[in-house]
């Protein structure tokens, strides 16, 4: 049964059915996990009553969690644009030192961490309420990707092969796009394209079966030719 929530501490009353509500169960399973293995540090309550703390992770990311019109909200470093693990790992560890009667220190409005998460959001580029959101994101790409890319290579050349390991292992975990891809790679690698040749055809297949593409494909007078496909992958 839920605690009924203190109106002067809000965490206090949350439960595991409150987290999974606000990141999701599978989100709520790997702070837990990093909560356990110790990577929150530092934790501390600002004078506004949020949490922030070091989370450890594939580099230190500068968390804080707070809430906003009794919902639960969350800031972080890291590039995860959604609520994250190490969000809930800041929540985990606090409410575990409450259990254990911790004393949580106090953190200042100059805290290393707030400063450093005010200025990462204040250099994105954020669109106001009633933008067109697909003009921004082709404006924002076009104008952004260059600049965007440049600090990939001497950033991961800071990592050890492992270190990358894990970082790649992380995106996978994160992005379906990241993992399809390491998929489709693995595939080409060992030589085996029979696996890809079916996805794709059936999503070609998916797509011609819509009345639209139906009517094109008749009015060119063109029907697709898988075995041309296979052909392509196997010259891979």
């Amino acid at each position: 049964m839920a605690h009924k929530r203190k109106e002067s501490d809000l965490f206090e009353g949350l439960t595991w059915n409150d987290l999974s509500s606000w990141a999701g169960s599978k989100i709520v399973s790997r702070g837990k996990s990093y909560q356990r293995s110790g990577y929150v540090k530092d934790l501390a309550r600002t004078p506004d009553g949020s949490l922030v703390a070091w989370v450890e992770g594939t580099e230190r990311y500068a968390t804080q969690v707070f809430f906003e019109d009794d919902d639960l909200e969350s800031i972080c470093s890291c590039p995860y644009w959604d609520t994250c693990k190490h969000a809930v790992a800041v929540v985990v560890e606090y409410l575990e030192n409450l259990k254990k009667k911790v004393e949580i220190p106090k953190a200042t409005k100059k805290d290393q961490r707030l400063k450093m998460l005010k200025e990462f959001f204040d250099d994105q580029a954020w669109f106001e309420e009633g933008d067109d959101l697909d003009e921004f994101d082709e404006v924002y790409i076009q104008t952004n990707a260059t600049a965007e890319t440049k600090f990939i290579e001497p950033f991961l050349k800071k990592y050890t092969k492992a270190q990358l390991v894990e970082l790649i292992k992380e995106l996978a975990g994160q992005y379906p796009l990241v993992m399809a891809h390491l998929q489709n790679q693995n595939t080409l690698s060992i030589g085996d394209v029979s696996e890809m040749v079916g996805s794709i055809r059936n999503e070609i297949q998916e797509l011609s079966s819509e009345p639209g593409w139906q009517n094109h494909w008749c009015n060119e007078g063109y029907i697709p030719d898988y075995s041309m496909v296979k052909h392509r992958l196997e010259g891979l």
